[in-house]
This record gives structure tokens, C-alpha cells and sequence, in this order.
């Protein structure tokens, strides 16, 4: 289906689907096989669809809901996933991504708006330029990368490694993360809530700045610079915390 300047409105069709279209709308729902969509300046949005999908627009949002297949995404515009199973794949700037329920590996790049993640059940790798991330609910390994902004995350299940570039990091660890997970942050505060009990060693260093915390922690110093170590419980799991002129404070979040 090719098209411009009006919508085009699919439902239960087999085999997969080619759509193009140009300032107008395109919705795709209970379709199933490979689905190739291309819009600009006009809403995509697919439902209860069953196949790979492969979606390109400009400046207009994307929605799926109640999808399955390998998801690839690129737009300068708006995203929005809820409930999705397989891998997804997301290349955007200029518009805010919120990505909640999925199954499946989730890789996002993105710039100048916020993302949101929530849910997900799957290795994460998120890197945002100059707007936040949100994240919880993460079951998998989860990697983020945000400059001159901020990462906010809760109940992280999976080993991380979370790296604020000129931004700050806040972290509430309510559930025991495997294996060696890390934090880094340069220019901005790390801020870390534990529950216990916890079985995690955790190590913290930063220069210029200094090292608080209400739990037990030794410290030690060598002029600008600060360093400590915390034992929770058997110190099973292991968390690197790295700052650069970044202030670091550890609480019990009981």
C-alpha cells in the first residue's frame, strides 16, 4: 500500500505488509508475517500484530502494542511499546521513548528527549544524550549511558553497569543483582539506596568530592581523593562505584 496526505488502515491481514505513506496516518492491527512501514509527519501505529517489524518515520510518534516479532525502530519523533515479545531495536532523536512489558532484548539509542523503561525481561543497553533515563523493573543485564543529563533506576534484578557523563545517578536496589555490576558518574552526585539484607560487597572512590553514607562503612582518604568499602551480608555480589568530582552517599533505604 502506497499512499500521501491520507491514512491508510489495515487489519487481519496474512503474509505481511509493505506500507508507505506521507502526512497521514498508518494503522496496522491483527496482521501477521514480515511488516516494512515507512511514514514522515504522520502516526504509525500497530496492534495485536505477529511477525517481524521494520518501522521508519519523521516527526510523528510510534506506537506498538500487543506485538511479537524482532522489532526494528527508527524515527525523530515519539515511541511507545507496551507489551511487546521478542528483541527490539530503537534509533531516535528529537522524541520522547516509553517502552514498558517487553520480552525480549531491548537496545535503544537516543538524544534530546527522555526514556522510560519499565518491565523488561531481556539484556537492556540504553544510551541517551542530553535528556534522562528511567528505568525499572529490569530482569536482565542492563547497561546505561546518558551525557549531561540524569539516571534514575529501581528494581534492577540483572548485574548493571550505569555510567552518567556530566549528570548525576540515583539508584534504589530493592533485589539482589548477579554477578559484578558497576556505577560511574563524572560532575553529578551518586546517590545509592540499599534494602537489606543484601549480600553485596560494595567498593566507592571518588576525587574532589566526598563519601557519605548511614550505613558502616570504612573509609579512608589521600588528599583529594576518597575511597570506601561496604559488606552487606556475605558480600556475595560485587558493585564498583566511580565518581569523578562527584559527591557519593549510600543509605539504608529501610
Amino acid at each position: 500500500a502506497v499512499t500521501s496526505y491520507s491514512s491508510i488502515d489495515l487489519s487481519r491481514c496474512q503474509g505481511g505488509a509493505q506500507v508507505t505513506n506521507s502526512m497521514g496516518s498508518i494503522s496496522l492491527s491483527d496482521c501477521s508475517g514480515a511488516m516494512v512501514v515507512r511514514n514522515s509527519y504522520g502516526n504509525i501505529d500497530l496492534s495485536d500484530c505477529n511477525g517481524d517489524i521494520d518501522v521508519l518515520n519523521s516527526y510523528a510518534p510510534i506506537s506498538l502494542s500487543g506485538t511479537r516479532g524482532k522489532a526494528t525502530i527508527h524515527n525523530t519523533g515519539q515511541i511507545s511499546i507496551d507489551e511487546h515479545v521478542g528483541p527490539v531495536s530503537i534509533s531516535n532523536q528529537y522524541g520522547e521513548v516509553a517502552i514498558e512489558n517487553v520480552h525480549g532484548n531491548l537496545v535503544i539509542h537516543n538524544a534530546y528527549q527522555a526514556v522510560t523503561a519499565s518491565n523488561i525481561n531481556g539484556q537492556t543497553q540504553i544510551e541517551n544524550n542530553y535528556s534522562p533515563i528511567t528505568v525499572s523493573g529490569m530482569q536482565g543485564r542492563t547497561k546505561l549511558l546518558t551525557r549531561f543529563s540524569t539516571i534514575t533506576g529501581e528494581d534492577i534484578r540483572g548485574p548493571f553497569d550505569i555510567s552518567s557523563q556530566n549528570g548525576s545517578v540515583e539508584l534504589e536496589l530493592t533485589e539482589q543483582p548477579d554477578g559484578s555490576s558497576s556505577i560511574s558518574a563524572t560532575y553529578g552526585a551518586i546517590r545509592l539506596s540499599v534494602a537489606r539484607p543484601l549480600n553485596m560487597l560494595i567498593s566507592a572512590r571518588t576525587s574532589f568530592e566526598e563519601i557519605s553514607s548511614s550505613l558502616p562503612m570504612k573509609l579512608s582518604s589521600n588528599g583529594t581523593n576518597r575511597s570506601a568499602v561496604l559488606r552487606l551480608g556475605t558480600g556475595r555480589d560485587s558493585l564498583s562505584i566511580v565518581g569523578t568530582n562527584s559527591a557519593i552517599d549510600i543509605s539504608d533505604s529501610r
